[in-house]
């Protein structure tokens, strides 16, 4: 039986085009997390960009080093 994977991308995609003040690494974690939490095996938390083009990906690196990866959890590179 074909399986279907779910791969979250809330904070890799989600926030970056959002008119308001840059979400705070501690809560993008909390929300990696909480995703984590409802059962999301698969997750893209991040993106390198230049800061200035996307000012919501700037804290890339420090998002992926405070991120857990709890056993099976899986994070993804954008394609």
């Amino acid at each position: 039986m074909p399986q279907v994977v779910l791969i979250d991308v809330v904070l890799r995609d989600g926030v970056q085009d959002e008119p308001c003040d840059v979400m705070a690494t501690e809560d993008k974690l909390a929300v990696a997390e909480a995703l984590v939490a409802a059962g999301l095996l698969e997750l893209e938390i991040a993106s390198f960009v230049h800061p200035q083009r996307v000012p919501q990906m700037a804290d890339a690196e420090q998002l992926l080093a405070g991120f857990p990866r709890p056993a099976g959890v899986r994070v993804r590179r954008s394609p």
